[in-house]
């Protein structure tokens, strides 16, 4: 009988029987949002500053290190006098707003505190909100 069963499995690769994981735009955006922030994160202790934009960024030797979303446009990185920064897709239709696949995410995090020290090196890096569906 183990030696049916290890036939069929054999036939059915043989055959070509292909099994294929995709993984939506939504949740890639997840993914390259928190890849980003973690990026940001390296390069801020690594360079004691913020970078200029995500270009900027270091690339991470077996990472998928896009700062695109999962629909193909630039993440929008920005960075606010309040001591927080954000990362956010607009979405499908790179619109403000939306909703199903056209909803905004976007993660803020803060950099600085209250006193205006800058806050990165510290490794209990504030996020201020998780990433946020609008």
């Amino acid at each position: 009988m183990r030696y049916l069963c290890f036939c069929a499995v054999i036939a059915m690769a043989l055959v070509g029987c292909e099994v294929e994981t995709r993984v939506s735009p939504r949740d890639l955006t997840i993914t390259n949002i928190t890849a980003c922030k973690h990026r940001i994160h390296l390069f801020a202790k690594a360079e004691n500053r913020l970078p200029d934009s995500l270009e900027e960024l270091p690339t991470r030797h077996g990472y998928l290190d896009s700062t695109d979303d999962g629909w193909g446009k630039p993440l929008l990185y920005q960075v606010f006098s309040d001591g927080t920064l954000s990362i956010r897709s607009l979405g499908a239709d790179f619109q403000e707003g939306g909703k199903g696949s056209n909803q905004d995410l976007e993660i803020v995090m803060r950099w600085r505190d209250e006193d205006g020290n800058f806050i990165v090196k510290d490794p209990n890096w504030q996020v201020v909100s998780q990433l946020t569906n609008y």
